[in-house]
């Protein structure tokens, strides 16, 4: 199921509010990441295009079901299927397939007719109707979802699909036509061909009715969120609820439909019959099956601009001569508590149990009392702001969970909201104070790293009273926490391929009040090691690039693991930092010249040990090393920027860093290029005495 945002408003009869992402049987996943320090959010649209792997210098993530991505001002975001680039801008909080064609954009701009840009830049159909080909749905209304499987099968393909070809779907031998259908074919369709290619003219009219759109300076519709539930295990002849959620946190929602479909959300053509297929909650008879079988239904949800969000459930029927016997969960919703008005309550339910299965949770406020918004009300841990009524009241909730096969158990918990000087609710004595929960600094930290959690600044204005902790995982890759009930417990970073967010709750109770606060543990990957470029053990695709090939076959990594080597007994580290420091050491540092093919390989020490003449690298220098007469051209861009070209700018701003895909090539030249580009270098620099150092194995 697709887990709902909690901005959202929601149509059903509990409340659902919940934090991370989930994916859904039909690859469709709402992805609503934390959005760092400095970072704005912008939106990819031809429809919202979801999935697509969107990088910036500084950021790396999934577009979510709005085609929503993180950046920083300035940055260029690069969108991809893992190794094949759709294209790169500038961020804007809205980008159309426009401007991810160099030149597109700045034509429409100047005047150009759209169908002229179209026939100029013919690089923008072929995205558009890429895009749409890989739906999981082929409903472009509902936005354009990518399949996890698009990711997967992309490498054969990568280098032979060019967007910028005439026709990108000549005929059925196609690489993009046979990738197409080989993702379409994982995802369980049997026959694929040129006739599943979106046509020019959908493709078409999808672009157009974007740029109107954009050009009208609306705001742009955001489809709204559709929740199947939970997944289902049924014995055949049972009856079987299916029970939705909507939302659209800008109007309404003005119709739902349920359909048995196929796993990708296509509507079958022999169906079950659905009772109440049009509302939030429907059912069927599950079908005598002859084995164990997986139905799909898909609940679609459109809202007052024609904006439609789906999602499916998955329904397993069983054979009745294979059924097994299910067993009821436990609910367990915690202790009674006694709050004071205005604490954040914790509804602990995390101690249900299901013997054999998964199960749901769904708090509800029941009994007497003013009325709360209960805070995650879908998840094991929810909470509430206690109110301040006038005098001391019993706030009752129910928690209930259910299993996969539809079997549920309930329990009660009281709390109690206690205003001060009244003896309500309770027998006399000193009015005790909440204590107050520190869940610690979030922290930045490495993949594989011991991270300790630190509560231990927690308090109590009731000094004499003895602290209790329970710290729990609130989102991202599961972990184990050591001594989980401790002010510090500590747990290893997880693996990561893109920087992750881990967050976690801190609740602490003196036995009758407690108050909970979150951390984020922030988890990068680790770098590459250097001996993945070692000729003894070089490998092509680890080192993910022609560029390092060519200096593995010419022994340039021997020089390197010395020069490493050397950094870490840091005979040459003050010199790197004297040369970073110094445009005047710049000519001096090139005498080594090795230093700058080292680079990806420095680890931690990278942004400190960088060649200042390298860092300094722009898009026009590196095709001064692809030209053939590179000394000149080196020499005159040199000297049209005076010596700020051996200053040390951001290289990740040049194609040459990290060694992008479609860089190796203009890179090549850099080693050859060296003397040259030290001539040049030096021509610019005032002629004084320069610092010497010396590089192993030059």
């Amino acid at each position: 199921m697709r887990i709902l945002t909690p901005a959202i408003l929601l149509v059903a009869v509990f409340i659902t509010a919940c934090g991370g992402s989930s994916t859904s049987s039909s690859g469709r996943a709402n992805n609503s990441p934390t959005v760092p320090a400095e970072a704005s959010s912008g939106r990819l649209i031809d429809s919202p295009v979801m999935g697509l792997k969107a990088t910036t210098r500084t950021l790396s993530g999934f577009t979510d079901i709005d085609g929503g991505f993180l950046y920083r001002e300035a940055e260029t975001v690069n969108f991809s299927i893992a190794g094949l680039s759709l294209g790169s801008s500038t961020a804007a909080p809205i980008l159309t397939l426009l401007d991810l064609v160099p030149g597109a954009r700045a034509d429409y701009s100047a005047g150009m007719s759209f169908d002229d840009v179209l026939a100029k830049y013919p690089a923008i159909v072929n995205i558009a109707r890429f895009l749409q080909s890989l739906d999981v749905d082929r409903n472009t209304a509902n936005g354009i979802a990518i399949p996890e499987e698009a990711a997967q099968l992309i490498a054969t393909y990568a280098n032979e699909i060019q967007f910028a070809v005439s026709d990108l779907f000549v005929s059925e031998d196609s690489p993009a036509v046979k990738y197409i259908c080989e993702v379409q074919q994982a995802r369980g369709r049997a026959n694929c061909g040129l006739a599943d290619i979106v046509s020019v003219a959908a493709a078409t009219e999808e672009l157009s009715e974007t740029e109107a759109a954009v050009a009208s300076g609306a705001a742009l519709n955001r489809l709204p969120v559709a929740s199947a539930g939970d997944d289902q295990t049924l014995v055949e002849g049972e009856t079987v609820i299916l029970t939705g959620v909507a939302g659209d946190d800008e109007g309404g929602i003005v119709a739902m439909q349920w359909q048995h479909t196929d796993r990708n959300g296509i509507a079958k053509s022999n169906p079950v019959q659905i009772t109440d297929a049009n509302k939030v909650e429907a059912s069927f008879v599950a079908p005598e099956v002859v084995a164990d079988t997986i139905l799909y239904f898909s609940f679609t949800v459109t809202d007052d601009q024609g904006g439609q969000g789906s999602d499916i459930v998955n329904v397993l029927v069983l054979d009745n001569d294979s059924a097994p016997v299910n067993q009821k969960p436990v609910a367990v919703a915690g202790d009674d508590q006694i709050v004071s008005p205005g604490a954040t309550v914790i509804l602990d339910g995390s101690a249900s149990s299901d013997a054999d299965g998964e199960i749901s949770y769904n708090w509800l406020q029941t009994g007497d009392g003013e009325r709360v918004g209960i805070v995650n009300g879908g998840q094991a841990v929810a909470s509430f702001t206690a109110p301040s009524p006038a005098e001391t009241v019993n706030l009752q909730f129910t928690l209930t969970v259910s299993d996969d096969q539809g079997a549920s158990d309930s329990a009660v918990v009281s709390v109690l909201v206690k205003v001060e000087g009244d003896t309500g609710g309770e027998t006399g004595g000193e009015s005790n104070q909440p204590p107050v929960a520190d869940a610690g600094a979030d922290q930045n930290v490495e993949s594989g790293s011991v991270v300790s959690l630190d509560g231990s600044a927690s308090s109590d204005p009731d000094t004499s009273d003895e602290l209790s902790y329970s710290w729990s995982q609130d989102g991202g890759p599961v972990v184990t926490l050591d001594n989980q009930n401790s002010a510090q417990p500590s747990f290893t970073a997880p693996d990561v391929d893109d920087v992750t967010a881990l967050n976690f709750i801190l609740v602490i109770s003196d036995a009758e009040l407690s108050d909970s606060d979150g951390v984020t543990i922030t988890v990068t990957p680790k770098p590459e090691a250097f001996s993945a470029c070692q000729p003894s053990s070089f490998d092509a695709q680890s080192c993910g690039n022609d560029f390092c090939a060519s200096l593995a076959a010419e022994g340039v990594t021997e020089q390197c693991a010395a020069f490493v080597g050397d950094i870490v007994n840091n005979e040459n580290l003050a010199a790197l930092q004297d040369c970073a420091a110094d445009a005047q050491a710049c000519a001096a540092f090139l005498q080594g010249a090795l230093f700058e093919q080292c680079q990806s390989y420095l680890g931690e020490n990278g942004s400190q040990l960088c060649d200042p003449f390298a860092q300094g690298l722009s898009i026009e220098v590196v095709e001064c090393f692809t030209s053939d007469e590179n000394d000149a051209c080196l020499a005159q861009f040199l000297s049209d920027n005076d010596v700020a070209a051996c200053s040390p700018d951001a290289l990740p701003d040049s194609p040459c860093w990290p060694f992008a895909t479609e860089a190796g090539e203009a890179c090549l030249p850099f080693q050859q290029a060296l003397t040259g580009a030290e001539q040049a270098c030096n021509a610019t620099l005032p002629t004084a005495p320069l610092p010497t150092m010396t590089v192993p194995g030059m």
